[in-house]
């Protein structure tokens, strides 16, 4: 077993807590610039799990953190002519990367992610969303690719040994899995935004 899936932030949901539908919340999220704007609905929004790899930090910068959205429910409300897709080069494999990263041609700002073997969900790049985000504590991050961490980005120290991962993990579980394991899946209501 992975130190990650035993360890203690995993907690017995309360009665209440269990009879509570699951309802998801609606992200709005844009690009840099405005040219692109989308919508997607998510049962999984806390932005726990921070990528050091090395095609996030070149292509979104580091500490790059991917959220879980309902890919049926991706609506994009302007900018389709500005849409760009990159798929990064896996050099150990000598293939293009499945994952497909959506981004504005304008401004080259990172939006989302989309890859054809989860084909129900997408990965709204965090810093994408406009909506406010849960806050996640330190302590409950989880790090992964810390082997290409760029040697001026530093962990912080309140985040446990168990939650760092040289590579990606197998057996680390989904997005999903670490909210229903804490109780959080479906339950996160953002509060109202400020309109200018």
């Amino acid at each position: 077993s992975i130190p990650f899936q035993s360890h203690s932030l995993r907690r017995k949901m309360s009665t209440t807590e269990a009879a509570r539908p699951e309802v998801p919340v609606l992200l709005e999220g844009s690009c840099h610039c405005g040219a692109v704007a989308f919508t997607v609905e998510s049962f999984a929004p806390y932005p726990f799990c921070i990528c050091h790899c090395t095609n996030d930090a070149k292509t979104n910068g580091v500490n790059n953190v991917n959220i879980l959205g309902e890919f049926a429910s991706l609506k994009l409300l302007r900018g389709e002519p500005h849409l760009g897709i990159y798929q990064a080069w896996i050099a150990s494999e000598e293939r293009k990367s499945t994952h497909k990263r959506h981004f504005c041609k304008v401004c080259a700002s990172f939006l989302w992610a989309y890859d054809e073997t989860y084909p129900q969900w997408c990965y709204p790049f965090a810093n994408s969303i406009d909506t406010p985000l849960p806050v996640v504590a330190e302590k409950d991050q989880v790090h992964i690719f810390v082997e290409s961490k760029k040697e001026y980005v530093t962990i912080p120290e309140t985040v446990p040994e168990a939650h760092r991962f040289a590579k990606y993990p197998v057996g680390l579980g989904s997005l999903a899995q670490w909210h229903k394991d804490r109780g959080l899946y479906g339950t996160y209501q953002a509060p109202e935004q400020k309109k200018d």
